[in-house]
C-alpha cells in the first residue's frame, strides 16, 4: 500500500469514565512503591553514616568533584549493585569537567586511567535528576549527584506508570491498565531494576525494552492512529540497542518474528490489524529503530 494511505491519526473512541477501578489500583502502586523507596533509602542512609567510631564524617566541601573533603565518599549501596559507584564516579568526574561525554576516567587503571565505553543516556539521565536536587536544596553537585542516582530508579518507573497507564485504559481496558501498573510493582526480576539505591543503566534498558513492545501492541489497533506509534517503537527499540544491545536484541528479533508470523497466519483472512493492513509499517518501525541506533 502506497504510504500516502496510512492513516496518521483519527478520532480515539470515548472513553468509558465508570471505568475508574485501574485508577485506584495505580495509586496503591504508587504508595506501595514509594513506601519502598522509603524503606530502602532510610537504609541506606543509615548504613553510610555510621561514623564516630573509628572514622569521622568526611566534611562537605563545594569544591570537591565528590561534594567531601579530599574528594573522599560516604554512599554505601546495596552489595549487588557494584557498578553503581561507577555510573557515580563517572557522573561526577563529568560534572566537575564539563564533559557531555565520557570516554576516559582517571579514578581506575592507575597511573594512566582506562577508556569507558558505557553509553551516556543514563549519566544524562542522573545529572539531570540532580541539576533538580540542586536547585531546590542547595546541595553540593557531587552530593546531588549520589542522591540523584539512588533515586534513578524509582523516579523513572514513576514516571512510565503515570505516563503509560492512563493511554492503556483509554486505548486497550481499564484491566489492562490495573495489569501494567500493578505488574511494573510486583514483577520482581523487573522490579529490582528500578528500587531506590540500584544506580545502573538496567532500569532504563528494561523502560526502552518495554517501551518497544507496548507501542508495537498499541500500534496494531486500527481504529486509531497508529503511525505515531509505530515510529515511538523504533525510536524505544533503537535507544535500547545504544544502551544495552544484550538487552535489547531479543526483544526486538521477538516483536519481528511475532509480527510476521502474525501477519502469515491472517494472510487470507479480512485484515485485523494495523500491521497486516499496512505492512509499511514494518519497514518504517525498523527505519526508525535503526536510525535511532546509528546516531546513538
Amino acid at each position: 500500500m502506497p504510504s500516502s494511505s496510512l492513516p496518521t491519526s483519527t478520532r480515539s473512541p470515548a472513553v468509558d469514565f465508570r471505568d475508574k477501578a485501574w485508577i485506584l489500583v495505580v495509586i496503591a502502586a504508587l504508595a506501595y512503591f514509594t513506601w519502598d523507596t522509603g524503606v530502602r533509602w532510610r537504609h541506606i542512609r543509615e548504613v553510610s553514616g555510621t561514623y564516630g567510631v573509628t572514622v569521622d564524617a568526611p566534611a562537605v566541601d563545594r569544591a570537591s568533584p565528590t561534594g567531601y573533603a579530599d574528594g573522599k565518599r560516604s554512599l554505601l549501596l546495596p552489595d549487588r549493585d557494584l557498578d553503581g559507584y561507577h555510573w557515580i564516579m563517572q557522573a561526577q568526574q563529568a560534572s566537575a569537567e564539563g564533559l557531555w561525554r565520557m570516554r576516559h576516567v582517571d579514578y581506575d587503571g592507575a597511573p594512566t586511567g582506562r577508556d569507558v565505553h558505557w553509553a551516556a543516556p543514563f549519566r544524562w539521565w542522573v545529572r539531570e535528576l540532580a541539576g533538580i536536587d540542586r536547585a531546590i536544596s542547595g546541595a553540593p553537585a557531587g552530593i546531588t549527584l549520589e542522591r540523584a542516582a539512588v533515586f534513578s530508579g524509582p523516579i523513572l518507573l514513576g514516571l512510565l506508570i503515570l505516563g503509560f497507564t492512563p493511554v492503556i485504559a483509554r486505548r486497550c481496558s481499564g484491566a489492562a491498565a490495573a495489569f501494567f501498573a500493578a505488574g511494573l510493582v510486583t514483577m520482581l526480576p523487573l522490579t529490582v531494576d528500578f528500587v531506590a539505591g540500584y544506580a545502573d543503566h538496567h532500569g532504563l534498558a528494561n523502560t526502552c525494552a518495554l517501551l518497544s513492545v507496548l507501542c508495537f501492541i498499541l500500534a496494531s489497533d486500527t481504529r486509531q492512529g497508529s503511525l505515531p506509534w509505530v515510529i515511538a517503537s523504533g525510536v524505544a527499540g533503537g535507544f535500547g540497542l545504544w544502551i544495552s544491545a544484550a538487552t535489547q536484541l531479543p526483544v526486538l528479533l521477538g516483536l519481528g518474528l511475532g509480527g510476521a508470523t502474525a501477519c502469515w497466519v491472517g494472510r487470507g483472512a479480512e485484515p485485523g490489524n494495523a500491521w497486516t493492513r499496512h505492512p509499511t509499517f514494518f519497514r518504517i518501525w525498523g527505519g526508525a529503530g535503526a536510525g535511532v541506533s546509528i546516531l546513538g
